[in-house]
C-alpha cells in the first residue's frame, strides 16, 4: 500500500512544474505576446513606407475610345469622327516637405512604442505569474500546518471525550474542543478551495493547463533579501507614458509644418494619336510646383488641440511616475518591515517551542489540562503559519519592487525561484 502511494506521489511529482516553467509557457503562449508581436512588425512597414514618401511616384493613365465633333462655318461643315488612343507618365518628386520627415520620426516613435509595449506587458505577466505562483506554494504550506492543526484537535476530541466517558473533564470542554476542530477543518477546506483557484489563474494566466507545482515552502533566506538600485525610468509602462509625450509633441510639429510652404519637382509626358494620322498631340512638362498656405482656419486649430494634447500627455507622465515613485518607496519599506517581522516571527516559534516542551512536562506532571496542552501545540502552528504569511507577502513585495524598476525578466523569475523557493520532496512536503 505504502509503495502504491509512493509510485502515486512519483508520478504527480513528476509532473509538477517549476517557476520558470510557468513563466516560460506564458511566453510562449499568451495570445496577447503574439498580438503585440504582429503589431511590432505592422510598426515596421508603417515605418518604411514613411520613409516611400522621400521617394518619387510615377504614375501613368492611358484613354482609348471615339472621338467625334463638327466644326460650322457658314459656308460649310467639317466633321471630324475617329478612333482616339491616349496615355500620359507622370513623376513627383517631393523637393522640400517638411511634413514627411515628421511623419518618419512619428513612426520611429510608434515602432519604438510597440517594443515597449511588449515589454511592459511581460514585465506585468511575470510579476503577475510570480505571484501567484509564491501563493500556491504559501498556500501549500498552510494545508500542510492546517491538517497538523485539524489532527491536532481531533486527538483533542478523542482524549477529552475519554476523560468525560470518565468524569474527569467536563462537557463544556468536550464541546470546546469539538468546535475547534470543526473551524481547523474548515481552516483546511478554505486552504483546499483558495489553492485550487490559484492553479486555474496559473493556468489562465500560462494558457495551459497547470495542475501541480515542484516547490512547496518559501525559504526563510527571504530573510536575507537585499534591495538592489533601481530606476522607474526603467520601468517600461513609465517609458510608454514618455513615448506618448514624445509622439504628441511630434504631432504638435506635425500640425504647424502644415503652414510651410511644399516644393515639389512634377514631369509628365503624354502622347494622343488618332487613327486618321493627321491628328497627333505629344506634351512634355516640367514644372516646379510650389504651395504656400496663407490661412486655414480649421489647421490652427488643429495646431491648438495638438498643443493641449501634448500637456495632458505630460501631466499624465508626471502622474504616473509620482505614482511609481510612491509604490517603489512603499515595497522598499514593506521589504524591510516583513524582515522585522519575520524576526519576531523567529523568536516567537523559539518559545512557543519552549513553552510547548514544559507544557507537556507539565501535563505528564498532571499540573495543566488536557485542553491546555493542546492549546500550547496549536499555539505554535498558529506561530508557523503567521511566518509563512509573512514570507509569502515579503517575497511578493520584492517582486513588486523589481518589477516597478523593470527588472523583472525571465533571468530575474529564476533567481527567485533558485533562491527563495524550497523543493518538494518525495517523501512529503518539506517545511520550516
Amino acid at each position: 500500500m505504502r509503495i502504491s502511494l509512493l509510485l502515486l506521489f512519483l508520478i504527480a511529482f513528476t509532473w509538477a512544474e517549476t517557476l520558470e516553467d510557468v513563466a516560460l509557457k506564458a511566453t510562449q503562449h499568451n495570445f496577447k505576446l503574439k498580438s503585440l508581436e504582429h503589431s511590432i512588425k505592422a510598426s515596421k512597414y508603417r515605418k518604411k513606407g514613411a520613409y516611400s514618401n522621400l521617394f518619387p511616384s510615377i504614375n501613368a493613365s492611358g484613354s482609348y475610345g471615339k472621338d467625334k465633333y463638327h466644326y460650322e462655318y457658314p459656308t460649310r461643315k467639317i466633321n471630324y469622327d475617329s478612333t482616339v488612343t491616349s496615355y500620359t507618365i507622370s513623376v513627383k518628386q517631393p523637393v522640400y516637405e517638411p511634413k514627411i520627415y515628421a511623419m518618419i520620426h512619428e513612426t520611429k516613435l510608434k515602432e519604438k512604442y510597440a517594443s515597449v509595449q511588449k515589454e511592459a506587458f511581460t514585465n506585468d505577466l511575470l510579476q503577475e505569474i510570480t505571484n501567484t505562483y509564491i501563493e500556491v506554494v504559501s498556500l501549500r504550506s498552510l494545508i500542510a500546518l492546517a491538517q497538523k492543526k485539524s489532527f491536532n484537535y481531533q486527538k483533542m476530541v478523542r482524549d477529552i471525550k475519554k476523560k468525560m466517558d470518565l468524569h474527569l473533564a467536563a462537557k463544556s470542554d468536550y464541546l470546546y474542543a469539538v468546535a475547534k476542530y470543526e473551524q481547523a477543518k474548515s481552516d483546511v477546506a478554505q486552504f483546499r478551495l483558495a489553492l485550487q483557484n490559484q492553479l486555474q489563474k496559473l493556468s489562465f494566466l500560462a494558457n495551459d493547463a497547470v495542475t501541480e507545482i515542484s516547490f512547496s515552502a518559501i525559504s526563510d533566506s527571504v530573510l536575507n533579501i537585499k534591495l538592489p538600485d533601481i530606476d522607474i525610468a526603467n520601468n517600461p509602462e513609465l517609458m510608454l507614458y514618455a513615448l506618448n509625450t514624445k509622439i504628441a509633441k511630434n504631432e504638435v510639429q506635425k500640425r504647424k509644418y502644415g503652414r510651410y510652404p511644399s516644393l515639389d519637382l512634377a514631369l509628365s509626358y503624354g502622347d494622343t494619336v488618332s487613327d486618321d494620322s493627321i491628328t497627333r498631340r505629344g506634351n512634355s512638362r516640367a514644372f516646379l510646383e510650389l504651395t504656400l498656405p496663407i490661412f486655414n482656419a480649421a489647421l490652427n486649430n488643429s495646431i491648438k488641440e495638438a498643443i493641449e494634447l501634448y500637456n495632458a500627455a505630460k501631466y499624465d507622465y508626471l502622474d504616473r511616475k509620482n505614482s511609481f515613485s510612491i509604490q517603489k518607496e512603499k515595497s522598499a519599506t514593506n521589504i524591510k518591515s516583513y524582515q522585522k517581522l519575520l524576526e519576531a516571527d523567529n523568536q516567537s516559534i523559539q518559545s512557543y517551542a519552549i513553552y510547548l516542551q514544559k507544557a507537556k512536562l507539565s501535563y505528564e506532571n498532571r499540573l495543566i489540562s488536557v485542553i491546555d496542552l493542546y492549546k500550547a501545540q496549536n499555539d505554535y502552528y498558529d506561530a508557523v503559519i503567521q511566518k509563512i504569511k509573512h514570507k509569502k507577502a515579503l517575497l511578493q513585495e520584492f517582486v513588486n519592487y523589481l518589477s516597478v524598476g523593470g527588472k523583472l525578466d525571465m533571468h530575474e523569475v529564476v533567481m527567485i525561484q533558485f533562491l527563495y523557493l524550497k523543493k518538494r520532496s518525495v517523501y512529503g512536503d518539506s517545511h520550516d
